[in-house]
């Protein structure tokens, strides 16, 4: 029974790590920009808000240094189908951790959407605490 359940949180991991990963490649190469126009790809932000973010990252990277690795943590089907996740990650910079929270929606058969993405560097570990899913007995 735990085995078949592998295979369901590899897959949910792979779609959030597809969503993604051209943001955290572009943190890996201490880049706000590439970052931001990669997130951009999939999460159409006005010029406002997609300055905002920029700048952001901007400060991330200079306050958490660059980006090491990171790894999904936790992904979890929200309520009314199977089209949205929510998704936890932490990403390991060389100063300090910065805990991720994303979320998804499928727009269609493989094409998935970032509907919201945050982030906190000051205390990730709060910020996963306030979000993550309980754990089944």
């Amino acid at each position: 029974m735990l085995a078949a359940a592998a295979p369901a949180q590899a897959d949910e991991s792979k779609v959030v790590r597809d969503s993604v990963g051209g943001l955290f490649e572009g943190l890996k190469k201490d880049s706000s920009v590439r970052a931001a126009a990669a997130v951009n790809k999939s999460f159409r932000l006005s010029e406002d808000e997609s300055a905002v973010f920029l700048g952001r990252l901007h400060v991330l990277l200079r306050t958490a240094g660059r980006l090491q690795t990171w790894k999904v943590i936790q992904v979890e089907r929200m309520p009314g189908g199977d089209r949205w996740r929510t998704a936890l990650i932490v990403s390991h910079h060389e100063r300090r951790p910065v805990a991720w929270s994303v979320q998804l929606y499928r727009v269609d058969v493989g094409v998935w959407s970032i509907l919201e993405i945050s982030f906190d560097a000051d205390d990730p570990a709060g910020f996963i605490r306030a979000r993550a899913a309980p754990s089944a007995p």
